[in-house]
């Protein structure tokens, strides 16, 4: 008879439980698109820069930056949770979301610093 009741509960425990995979999927969805932003700098609030963040849906993408007159691209991988969008460059970047509402983002880093992207809608 305990062997009955365990293999119940085991049953039970499996049908429970949740399939991450599937949130992360949900997760990313919203941020497929094509990103606008202004680099902003921080100690005296100038506009010194553009950002072009592409977020494909198969988790690739780019970053285009035109910071001081210098522009780089560089081709990233991504990722998002619940709370953080997480970008896989050069340099890993890790940064709390916002949705303001469906076409625009607030990103911001670790260190505080934030950029709100706008979606180029087609």
């Amino acid at each position: 008879m305990k062997k009955y009741i365990y293999i119940a509960l085991t049953v039970l425990i499996v049908a429970c439980s949740s399939d991450d995979s599937d949130n992360n999927a949900t997760n990313n969805a919203q941020f497929i698109g094509t990103w606008l932003g202004a680099l902003i700098d921080s100690d005296d609030s100038a506009v010194t820069g553009d950002l072009t963040l592409i977020l494909n849906a198969d988790s690739t993408g780019s970053v285009k930056t035109i910071w001081l007159g210098l522009g780089n691209t560089e081709t990233i991988a991504w990722s998002s949770t619940a709370t953080t969008l997480t970008i896989d460059a050069t340099d890993d970047m890790i940064f709390t979301y916002n949705f303001i509402n469906d076409n625009r983002l607030s990103l911001t880093d670790l260190e505080g610093d934030e950029v709100i992207l706008d979606r180029l809608v087609d």
